[in-house]
């Protein structure tokens, strides 16, 4: 009885933290003053907000990069780095791994 325990415990713990690597979670802040909002994304996956009533999503968040999807087109953008990226102008500020922040004007 006690091998099983042993066993069936050794197999559970590493499938239990696959499982919990898995979990994306994000947290995204954003400060809108008429055509403009500075946008904070903390996420270890992916995190949307809406933006000028569409949804801005933001992924990839590597040293010094960000990938930025808005009304259907997508960009990585380099940190300091300024596109247009649907029908918006998206200023990187600043971007690290699971963290960016963002200026999104129309």
């Amino acid at each position: 009885m006690r091998t099983k325990q042993i066993l069936t415990t050794a197999i559970a713990a590493p499938l239990l933290i696959l499982g919990l690597a898995a979990c994306s979670s994000s947290t995204t802040t954003k400060k809108c003053s008429g055509n403009t909002c500075d946008v904070t994304v903390k996420t270890n996956g992916s995190a949307k907000t809406k933006i000028f009533k569409y949804d801005l999503r933001v992924s990839e968040l590597k040293d010094d990069s960000v990938k930025v999807s808005y009304r259907g087109d997508s960009k990585t953008l380099k940190e300091g780095e300024t596109a247009t990226v649907g029908r918006v102008t998206v200023l990187v500020k600043d971007a690290d791994p699971g963290e960016a922040e963002l200026t999104v004007s129309r």
